[in-house]
């Protein structure tokens, strides 16, 4: 080995322990819950933090004002037909406040099965199942959120954003059902305007919502950097403190972080991208975006396989599951939407290995490994 190369990675090696030790006291928590493994989604509300299984179970952690989580409870329901829980297959879950009957309540998709189920935490802190709401617009619903008594579902399989009025969540209402060239995640960050990303069809779309539930179609932006077609997947978030711009992960080249100006309600735009195998050259039309290049620069590694992605004040988060080479961690990038041309920060822990769930929080993030069914709280 050279003494040039030596000298290398020594500089690497350093600059990795200043890295970690300028992170070693973000992790507010870390607790491995056995029968969270499996996890599918996550929420946050308040402090209280809500994690749900594709078995159908829901765990209620509590937080300190700094995050650190205690597991209170949990909910295993057998109130489906013949003592199945009607909860089983759960892929995503919201939580809000009631403005009508008050209380915290919860709504989890079932996409096998085509259902909206609500459930509510009673003052003693239960939970119990208070209504479902089943449609063949919701097979293969895949998540969900909700904003001032409507729901918005992403229907996976029908390609469709469905909205359930909420309002009075003991009795929810089918409102619409919008069919789009795709759909992967939705996201309600303000009031009136939804954005949805879809991978396969490298599209993000802004949606109008009326204070009912119906929805009309703004305008979208179609780009190789919001997706990869074919089977691609993506999901975005907004900074609080950004409404006007949306930030979208995608697979492209291993992971692409894409940022989206949406000002233009009628014709959004990316403005630039940073990947795993390069970055979009400043100014150059999309289509000139070559996901496989070193050439722009040498591409950001920390980026490399992500699996979650979250906003927090005006960073964008992206949690990548396994380092590689053996090495029995993951990691989470940041990336500030303000200048958005390079990975600012990037944490490395035991706890962060496998991670596939991100979700914003008062304190920072959450962040769950399905595999391991380990929760960490992350202060940021």
């Amino acid at each position: 080995m050279t003494r040039s190369v030596c000298a290398q990675l020594l500089r690497c090696l350093c600059i990795a322990l200043l890295v970690a030790g300028r992170w070693a006291q973000s992790i507010a928590s870390s607790t491995v819950v056995d029968s969270a493994v499996g996890a599918t989604d996550a929420a946050v509300l308040g402090r209280r933090v809500f994690v749900v299984t594709h078995a159908g179970v829901v765990h209620v952690l509590d937080a300190t004002p700094s995050g650190e989580l205690t597991l209170v409870g949990e909910l295993r329901d057998n109130s489906g037909e013949g003592g199945a829980s009607v909860l089983q297959g759960a892929t995503g879950i919201a939580a809000a406040d009631s403005a009508l009957t008050g209380g915290t309540w919860l709504w989890v998709t079932v996409g096998s099965a085509s259902t909206l189920v609500t459930l509510h935490q009673s003052s003693s802190g239960a939970l119990y199942v208070a209504s479902v709401v089943k449609s063949p617009q919701l097979h293969g619903a895949a998540g969900v959120t909700v904003r001032d008594g409507i729901a918005l579902v992403a229907s996976v399989a029908t390609d469709q954003v469905v909205s359930v009025d909420v309002r009075d969540p003991e009795k929810p209402a089918l409102v619409a059902a919008l069919r789009l060239s795709g759909v992967d995640h939705v996201h309600f960050p303000e009031d009136g305007l939804v954005r949805v990303a879809s991978g396969s069809a490298r599209r993000m779309t802004l949606l109008s919502v009326s204070v009912r539930g119906g929805l009309a179609k703004f305008g979208s932006v179609k780009d190789v950097r919001l997706g990869a077609a074919g089977s691609s997947r993506a999901r975005s978030c907004s900074p609080p403190s950004a409404p006007d711009f949306s930030v979208v992960l995608s697979d492209v080249g291993g992971t692409t972080l894409a940022l989206v100006n949406v000002t233009d309600r009628g014709a959004p735009a990316v403005l630039q991208g940073l990947s795993a195998a390069g970055t979009a050259q400043p100014g150059a039309p999309s289509q000139q975006f070559m996901d496989s290049s070193s050439a722009w620069p040498m591409g950001y590694a920390s980026l490399l396989g992500a699996s979650a992605l979250a906003c927090v004040n005006g960073s964008a988060y992206v949690a990548v599951p396994s380092d590689g080479d053996g090495a029995a961690t993951g990691h989470v990038s940041s990336i500030s939407v303000a200048t958005f041309d390079a990975v600012q920060d990037v944490l490395t822990h035991e706890a962060l290995l496998g991670v596939g769930v991100l979700v914003p929080a008062p304190w920072g993030l959450v962040a769950v490994a399905p595999q391991t069914g380990m929760i960490t709280s992350l202060r940021v």
